[in-house]
């Protein structure tokens, strides 16, 4: 990524694709997005689905992972 931002810079004029400044930004990014993940895994759990799988597979897991979401007293959400 850092090199893709590199190259970005040398053409878009923004002083925040400069390499110091993008491993900031990605560290920056990383801390946030590791304290909402945390956040959300202390109030919900996050199920993980192989989705290489097959239609029918990925499908019986997904509801099966809504079945047990729904179970522990979630509501549906409303249209």
């Amino acid at each position: 990524m850092l090199q893709r931002l590199a190259t970005r810079g040398k053409t878009s004029g923004r002083d925040d694709d400069q390499e110091d400044r993008a491993k900031r930004r990605i560290e920056a990014f990383k801390n946030s997005a590791a304290k909402n993940l945390l956040k959300q895994l202390s109030k919900n759990p996050i199920y993980k689905i192989d989705c290489t799988a097959s239609i029918e597979e990925v499908q019986t897991k997904f509801r099966s992972c809504v079945e047990k979401c729904l179970g522990e007293g979630r509501k549906e959400p409303k249209d």
